[in-house]
């Protein structure tokens, strides 16, 4: 501590000057009042002059104020202050490639756990030089815990976990990075700050915008230093966003699943989706369905189907496995519910000549238990008794618009087209727009080309395919070299086609397929179609390549 004198020299001038003042005041005071001084004794004559000379002084004391201050001085060593953001998005999975992440336990692998193990490792060499100050901050900053200067290497320090005990995870709900470092220089104001570091991911929510803080501390001569974390790409993740699936469903079909699944992992990764069916009132397993996947990054639109054999309220889990430092690993599953309902399907086929595969179609349809089937075959004498499990009404292919919307399904199977009249296709067509369906199967007997001569324009708007019309079935030709007839990429997943809901299963099923020596010429698919099946061999001859679409 030092005395320092803090005189003024023009208050002393003014002092003296008034003194001198006072002097010639009370001489003329004195003069003035002789004669009655005269009257007084001696020693009340002093006691009076005395108590004059304290006034004066006393005022001269008051006017003064004293002269000499005591200033303390305390020599402080600089600060260095760290900043860890403790918003909530710090306790997101840190990128596995940073390594202060890499020397954390896998649990342990958050943006905070990596900012703590970072503040650990420069504790010890800025300790020996500087008082160290940890801050936390959200919207605003709360001072954590001040480590003092360390006199020697030797000197214990204070872990890391000592630190952050009042703060172990972040709870904060804003990131306002600028008001966390304007909070701490002004906490610091009477300080040597060295430097400020800031330990975040910088997604910030609001509050002074960070370039003018930093500009501010620039011209302060303070330095600002930041560790980043988190990466430029989305949090890890592999969720699905939507399941896509109707209420209800129908005993024995195929009820397909639509999902939506964002993956945030990496380009191409390949998982397997589980599908498992569960009784709602026992809860017990009764099947399951697998598909790989190969999920683009970002959302993809992905299906499974299944064929549901109980009725009732069943309950599908449809699950992702879960991936390593996802940062949410909840929302790999989803679960929804779809009752089964006993319902059928009404199927009308007509056919043009009872050939081998009519004969293979009408019993496969009997056996399906939601297929109501019947048949009308053109080429029948007048007493044939036409086959299904409902035979049509007045024995005859139906006429009026409400006959035929009875049906859900028509299938013309190589169909004499001269047989069929045009008000029946326009009421096929009818059915078509309003949800029904249409399966037209080309046959060497009457071909699609004699079809779209006969019903040009409505046969051409409910083909999916174009047909050359002047393109017909030669019936005398035989075709010596078979073809394999393949799904397409596309039609590989389609429930159309899925044998099985195992998919290595439906896999193993297809390559059971024998060779083909005939199928109608296709011109190509329309624009918008889908093509289920092509060849594989023999694609420039003039039949095209497109089996069915």
């Amino acid at each position: 501590m030092k005395p320092h004198l803090l005189t003024n020299e023009t208050l002393t001038v003014f002092l003296l000057m008034l003194g001198a003042a006072s002097v010639l005041f009370y001489l003329y005071l004195y003069r003035q009042e002789s004669k009655n001084a005269q009257k007084l004794t001696p020693g009340k004559l002093w006691s009076m002059r005395l108590l004059r000379v304290l006034a004066a002084l006393m005022v001269l004391l008051a006017l003064a104020r004293p002269a000499l201050t005591r200033v303390n001085e305390d020599m402080r060593p600089p600060v260095v202050a760290f900043l860890v953001d403790e918003s909530l998005s710090m306790g997101f999975p840190e990128d596995p490639a940073n390594v202060l992440a890499q020397e954390l336990g896998r649990d342990q692998r958050g943006r905070y756990n990596a900012a703590q193990k970072g503040i650990e490792k420069l504790l010890a060499p800025l300790s020996l030089t500087h008082d160290v100050k940890v801050y936390t901050f959200s919207d605003t900053s709360k001072l954590m815990k001040t480590v003092p200067q360390r006199e020697n290497e030797e000197q214990p320090l204070m872990p890391v976990s000592e630190v952050f005990a009042n703060q172990p995870k972040p709870t904060g709900e804003y990131s306002n990075v600028g008001d966390g470092i304007s909070d701490v220089m002004r906490d610091l104001s009477a300080n040597k700050i060295s430097g400020m570091i800031v330990c975040s991911d910088f997604r910030q929510t609001g509050g002074t915008p960070l370039k003018d803080v930093t500009a501010r501390a620039k011209d302060n001569g303070i330095p600002v230093h930041s560790i980043v974390f988190g990466t430029e790409f989305p949090l890890r993740d592999l969720r699905i966003d939507e399941v896509i699936v109707p209420a209800e469903a129908s005993l024995g079909d195929v009820l397909t699943f639509t999902l939506k699944v964002t993956n945030q992992i990496s380009a191409g990764l390949r998982v397997k989706l589980t599908l498992d069916e569960f009784d709602t009132k026992t809860d017990k397993y009764a099947q399951r369905g697998i598909r790989t996947l190969t999920l683009n990054r970002g959302q993809n639109t992905v299906t499974i189907a299944t064929i549901p054999n109980v009725e009732g309220i069943r309950k599908f889990k449809l699950e992702l496995p879960v991936q390593p430092d996802e940062v949410d690993k909840d929302n790999n599953v989803q679960v929804v519910h779809v009752e089964v309902v006993k319902r059928t399907i009404r199927t009308l086929l007509i056919a043009g000549q009872p050939t081998l595969e009519y004969f293979y179609m009408v019993p496969a349809l009997l056996r399906d238990p939601v297929v109501e089937l019947s048949c009308w075959l053109q080429s029948a004498d007048v007493d044939y008794t036409q086959q299904g499990n409902k035979p049509l009404k007045k024995e005859k292919l139906p006429e009026t618009l409400q006959e035929w919307q009875e049906f859900d399904v028509v299938m013309l199977y190589d169909a004499d087209p001269n047989h069929i009249t045009p008000q029946q296709i326009g009421h096929i067509e009818d059915m078509v727009s309003k949800g029904g369906g249409l399966m037209v199967i080309g046959g060497r007997s009457q071909g699609l080309a004699k079809f779209l001569q006969v019903h040009a324009t409505k046969m051409r708007q409910l083909l999916p395919v174009d047909i050359d019309n002047n393109q017909y079935p030669i019936l005398d030709k035989h075709w010596s070299e078979p073809f394999v007839i393949e799904r397409t990429p596309q039609a590989k997943n389609h429930p159309i086609l899925a044998a099985s809901t195992d998919e290595k299963l439906n896999e193993d099923l297809w390559k059971t397929f024998p060779k083909f020596y005939w199928h109608h010429p296709v011109k190509s698919a329309k624009p918008k179609a889908l093509v289920m099946l092509e060849r594989t061999s023999g694609a420039n001859d003039d039949r095209g390549s497109v089996v069915m679409a």
